[in-house]
C-alpha cells in the first residue's frame, strides 16, 4: 500500500493495511515478513546500485557459525621391482573424517532468533546446520605397474578402488605412455578416471551425488641443460558435476566438459636462482545449456622465483593470476573480475644443526581483494526478479600467515 518511489500511501476498503485481509496472515509471524522485506531491499539495490538499500539487511541480523572437523589418515606404500622391466606399486590408505561442531546462531539488534515461519507454521532453526557426529571412513587400495617396454618407451597401468562408509564404492583406472625421442624431446599420453565424493556440506544441502571424471592428456616436453619447456593438451568429461544453483542447494549437472592447453617453463639461472611459470587456457561447457561451467575461469597462471640464500635457507616469491570467472547460464551479470595475489615464503632446513626444519610464509602478501562468484536467485514475490544471492559476490580470504615446523627421524 506504499507507492514506490514517491512514497504515497493508498489502499481500498476498510483495514486495507491488514495482511489478513489479503490472504497473508503469516506476515504477522516474524520472520516470515523478512522474505518480502529482503526482496524489496535487494531489488531496490539491484535496480539503482545505491548501497544504502543494503544497510537495513546488514543491520537486521547477524549470523555466527562455528565449524570444526577432525581428520585422520594412515597410508602404506610398497614398491617391488623383482621382475625385469617392471616396477610395481601397492598403496593402502585409510582415512576418516568427523564433524565435531556445526553450530549456528542468529541475532537481531535486541535478541536471538530461534524459529522461522513458513506457510503459517513456525519451525525451530535448530542448533546445527549439519549433523554433528556425521563421519566418513574411506579405505583405498591402488595397484600400479610401470613397464619399461624399450629404452625409449615406458608404459604405466594402474587401478584404484575406494570403499566409502556412506557412499557407493568407486573403481578408477589409469593408463599412461611415455616416448623419449631423444634426451631432449619427450612425448606423453595419459588416460585416467577420477571420482570426487560429495563433501559434508554438499551432501547436507541438496541432493547431489559424487562426480565422475574422464581425463585425456597429450603432452610434449623439451629439456635443455638449464631449462625445461612443456605443453599439454587436455580434455575432461565430467558426469554429475556438483554445482550450486539456488535456494534448493547443491545438485548435479548431467554432463560437462573442459578442454584446454597448459604451458609450463622452468629456468635454472645459475646455482642459486630458479624460475618456474605456467599458463592455462581453457574452455568449459555444460552439455545441456552449452554455457560455460559456473565458477570456472578461462585463464590461470603462476610465476615462482626461488632463490637459495645459503645451503640451509631458501626464499620463495610467487605470483598467481586467476582470470574472470563465469556465472550461471541464466545470470545476466558480467563475468566476475579476476584477481592477482603475491605469496612469500622462507624455508629453513637443519635448524641448530639438527633434523628440525621450518617453513614461514604469507599468502596474499598485499591483501588483495579477491571474490568468488555468488549464484543468482529469484525473488520469492512477484514479479520474481533475478537477484544475486549475496551482494558483491562472496569475499575471499585476505592476507594469511603460516608457520610450519617438522622434524625428521
Amino acid at each position: 500500500a506504499i507507492h514506490w518511489p514517491d512514497g504515497g500511501i493508498g489502499g481500498l476498503g476498510d483495514d486495507w493495511w491488514d495482511p489478513r485481509n489479503h490472504g497473508e496472515p503469516t506476515l504477522y509471524e516474524w520472520p516470515s515478513a523478512q522474505s518480502a522485506l529482503c526482496d524489496a531491499f535487494l531489488l531496490a539495490w539491484h535496480m539503482t546500485g545505491n548501497e544504502r538499500y543494503l544497510e537495513p539487511l546488514k543491520s537486521m541480523a547477524a549470523i555466527r557459525r562455528d565449524y570444526r572437523e577432525s581428520r585422520g589418515h594412515l597410508g602404506l606404500d610398497a614398491h617391488w621391482s623383482g621382475m625385469p622391466g617392471h616396477k610395481w606399486l601397492l598403496a593402502l590408505e585409510h582415512s576418516q573424517a568427523r564433524i565435531d561442531e556445526a553450530s549456528w546462531r542468529f541475532y537481531t539488534d535486541t535478541y536471538e532468533v530461534t524459529t522461522y515461519a513458513f506457510g503459517g507454521v513456525s519451525y525451530p532453526l535448530g542448533d546445527s546446520f549439519l549433523e554433528v557426529g556425521a563421519e566418513r571412513r574411506t579405505d583405498s587400495i591402488t595397484v600400479q605397474d610401470e613397464y619399461q617396454l624399450s629404452e625409449r618407451v615406458t608404459l604405466t597401468a594402474g587401478l584404484r578402488h575406494d570403499r566409502y562408509s556412506d557412499l557407493d564404492d568407486a573403481t578408477t583406472p589409469r593408463l599412461a605412455a611415455v616416448y623419449r625421442h631423444d634426451h631432449y624431446n619427450i612425448f606423453k599420453f595419459q588416460y585416467a578416471q577420477a571420482f570426487r565424493p560429495t563433501t559434508f556440506y554438499e551432501a547436507g544441502y541438496g541432493g547431489s551425488t559424487p562426480e565422475r571424471i574422464d581425463n585425456l592428456e597429450f603432452g610434449y616436453i623439451r629439456r635443455g641443460h638449464d631449462q625445461r619447456l612443456a605443453a599439454t593438451l587436455f580434455y575432461a568429461r565430467m558426469r554429475d558435476l556438483i554445482d550450486f544453483w539456488d535456494q534448493s542447494g547443491y545438485s548435479n549437472v548431467d554432463l560437462a566438459n573442459v578442454r584446454g592447453l597448459e604451458l609450463e617453463a622452468r629456468w635454472q639461472l645459475g646455482a642459486r636462482l630458479q624460475v618456474d611459470g605456467n599458463l592455462t587456457l581453457l574452455k568449459s561447457e555444460e552439455a545441456t545449456s552449452a554455457a560455460p561451467i559456473y565458477g570456472s575461469a578461462d585463464t590461470m597462471g603462476n610465476l615462482a622465483i626461488d632463490y637459495r640464500l645459503g645451503t640451509k635457507t631458501q626464499l620463495h616469491l610467487g605470483w598467481r593470476h586467476v582470470g574472470a570467472r563465469n556465472r550461471q547460464p541464466f545470470d545476466s551479470r558480467d563475468k566476475l573480475a579476476g584477481y592477482d595475489t603475491i605469496n612469500l615464503g622462507l624455508n629453513l632446513t637443519r635448524l641448530f644443526d639438527t633434523n628440525l626444519n621450518a617453513r614461514l610464509g604469507v599468502s596474499n602478501l598485499l591483501d588483495s581483494e579477491r571474490r568468488e562468484p555468488a549464484p543468482a536467485t529469484y525473488s520469492t514475490q512477484p514479479p520474481y526478479n533475478l537477484l544475486p544471492a549475496y551482494p558483491d559476490d562472496y569475499p575471499g580470504i585476505g592476507r594469511q600467515w603460516r608457520v610450519q615446523l617438522s622434524y625428521a627421524y
